[in-house]
């Protein structure tokens, strides 16, 4: 089974043999659980676990499933349980709880703040860290 267009959980939603082609929204509160076989979600689509403003909502990959992004994006500001496959074209972000995250050739893994968010660590801009040089002429060696 295969979903297009777009979708809101706030209660409890349980799919099996589920496929996402639109925009599935986990709002704070919701929980949406996927058994039998993979989540897929395809090229174009999108998934929000929670937000930036309100995080929480829950993506429950139950009976040794997972969640396979591929071609789409996926903000986690909530919880996932179980593990994602990042395949090529996706961008898996956020900054919720993440179970296992696969990442493969082309696909990118950024668990971190969303924007609009600040962050308050503090820096040292007199603090310089080396930068690395692979060509050791520009270092001074290796000169004729």
């Amino acid at each position: 089974m295969s979903f297009t267009g777009g979708i809101t959980v706030n209660g409890t939603l349980n799919v099996q043999s589920w496929g996402n082609q639109g925009v599935v929204t986990v709002n704070a509160g919701g929980v949406l659980s996927n058994s039998v076989s993979n989540l897929v979600s395809g090229g174009g689509s999108r998934i929000y676990v929670g937000s930036v403003s309100t995080p929480g909502g829950q993506l429950n990959l139950q009976g040794g499933t997972s969640l396979d992004l591929q071609g789409s994006l996926l903000v986690n500001n909530g919880t996932i349980t179980g593990p994602t496959n990042v395949y090529y074209g996706s961008l898996a972000k956020g900054a919720g709880t993440f179970g296992a995250v696969n990442v493969y050739d082309g696909g990118k893994f950024s668990p971190r703040q969303q924007s609009g968010q600040r962050d308050n660590r503090r820096r040292n801009p007199q603090q310089r860290r080396p930068v690395p040089c692979r060509d050791q002429r520009r270092l001074g060696y290796g000169r004729d």
